[in-house]
């Protein structure tokens, strides 16, 4: 384990004690299921999804009030 590596989950614990962190993320495709087991994590920011439904117009993209 590296510094970096280090320096996160010691952040992590700081900010959730010895609670357990669980992260759930949905694809539709195996390769990207892998790529996620393999560590290479991709997510859009909030914005990018409440542009989206802006956009759209379709309800079920984000929530408003997401992260304020």
């Amino acid at each position: 384990m590296n510094l970096k590596e280090k320096e996160i989950k010691q952040e992590l614990k700081r900010f959730t004690g010895d609670a357990p962190l669980l992260y759930l993320k949905h694809v539709k495709n195996g390769k990207w299921a892998q790529d996620l087991y393999n560590g290479m994590l991709f997510m859009n920011i909030v914005k990018f999804f409440r542009e989206l439904e802006e956009k759209t117009g379709k309800r079920g993209q984000g929530d408003r009030h997401e992260l304020l």
